[in-house]
């Protein structure tokens, strides 16, 4: 692939689904691309560096990670619903995707309601998160 551009990004994407494969992105110089919202999921993205990626809403449910280079403003944490992508000002965890502010005021049946078992791992690790999300501010 010559120069990547978000464009030929997603139009590789979509070809491999188009073939029934998933998107093979190994060991592709990605960053200071604009991936905001767009669909990686199942993508196979190993040794991928996307150290400065806009992955703004982007979607990364299911996909391989191993040994990228992940940009500094972003955490990632594997989930029993995929991935939990943690940012300053939005978290996705699996295909929920909201604002840090609205995370912190959903109640648990708005959180059961997301899928099942949701609440429990919820419980189990909001506040991780949210320490994730404070640290990424610059906050202790």
């Amino acid at each position: 692939m010559s120069e990547l551009t978000r464009k030929k990004v997603v139009s590789r994407v979509r070809y491999a689904r188009r073939k029934g494969n998933r998107p093979n992105l190994s060991s592709l110089d990605l960053s200071r691309l604009d991936l905001s919202r767009v669909d990686l999921s199942d993508a196979i993205l190993r040794r991928a560096d996307l150290s400065r990626a806009n992955l703004s809403g982007a979607d990364l449910s299911h996909a391989n990670l191993t040994d990228a280079t992940l940009p500094d403003t972003d955490k990632f944490l594997q989930t029993p619903f995929g991935w939990a992508h943690i940012r300053t000002d939005y978290i996705r965890i699996g295909c929920q995707y909201h604002r840090v502010e609205e995370w912190r005021g959903f109640t648990d049946d708005e959180i059961s309601g997301m899928a099942s078992g949701a609440l429990d791992w919820w419980r189990e690790n909001k506040d991780i998160i949210f320490s994730i999300v404070d640290k990424l501010k610059g906050k202790k």
